[in-house]
């Protein structure tokens, strides 16, 4: 049995007609993972320059896709794209405003 990666549209919160499967994964790890990287290519794409986490997870609630991991009996994990995307926000920011210090 598989887990499965079903995908909403966050400009279309939660609208099952919006959704999309994404894909099985044979565990939860996998899954999960797939998840994540969904949302940190959205915020990796939408990074602009001066940009605070706030404002980069801001624009991922509003515009992003919001991955959902789907047990094998069809129950929901727990797992929140958008909780996920506050915290990477931070250490991505982060990470990019130190990237820019060291180059000048």
């Amino acid at each position: 049995m598989a887990y499965k990666l079903k995908i909403y549209d966050n400009l279309h919160y939660m609208d099952d007609e919006e959704a999309y499967l994404h894909g099985s994964f044979n565990s939860y790890e996998a899954a999960l993972a797939a998840a994540k990287k969904i949302v940190e290519k959205f915020i990796n794409s939408n990074y602009e320059k001066g940009f605070k986490p706030e404002d980069l997870t801001s624009r991922y609630k509003m515009f992003g896709e919001d991955p959902v991991v789907i047990n094998p009996i069809g129950e929901v994990e727990k797992f929140s794209a958008w909780n996920y995307a506050e915290e990477y926000t931070i250490s991505y920011c982060e990470k990019r405003i130190k990237n820019s210090h060291e180059k000048r």
